[in-house]
C-alpha cells in the first residue's frame, strides 16, 4: 500500500490532505500466489483423500462387510436386488470417505505446509 498526496496538491481547511491510495500493482501477484497456494494445497489433500478411499473400499474386509450388508438389506423386505446393491455401495462409500477424512486430518500437517 502507498500513500500518495492528491493531485493537485488539493487543500481542504490549509493543509494537504494526504489520501491512501491502494495501487494494484504486486496486489494481483499476492492474489495469483495465494490462489496457486491454495490450489496446491487442496491437490494435496484431494491425493491424499482419494487414495485413502480407494485403500479402504478394495480392502477385503470392506468389500466382505459391503457384499454382507448388501445381502442383508436386499433380502430383509420382499428380496430386491436393487436395495441390496444400493445399500452395499452404500456401505462401501461411507466406510471409504470415513478413511479418507481421518488421513486427511491424520496428514493436516503436511497438507498445509508450503
Amino acid at each position: 500500500m502507498v500513500s500518495t498526496v492528491l493531485k493537485d496538491n488539493e487543500k481542504i481547511g490549509g493543509d494537504v490532505k494526504m489520501a491512501k491510495v491502494v495501487e494494484m500493482k504486486g496486489t494481483e501477484e499476492k492474489m495469483e500466489d495465494k490462489m496457486k497456494s491454495a490450489m496446491k494445497k487442496t491437490g494435496k489433500g484431494l491425493n491424499i483423500f482419494g487414495a485413502a478411499f480407494t485403500k479402504q473400499v478394495l480392502a477385503t474386509d470392506t468389500l466382505v462387510g459391503g457384499v454382507g450388508v448388501g445381502l442383508i438389506q436386499g433380502m430383509k423386505y420382499n428380496g430386491s436386488i436393487e436395495r441390496g446393491i444400493k445399500s452395499g455401495l452404500g456401505y462401501l462409500a461411507t466406510i471409504g470417505a470415513m478413511n479418507g477424512a481421518v488421513n486427511v486430518v491424520k496428514n493436516w500437517k503436511t497438507i498445509t505446509e508450503d
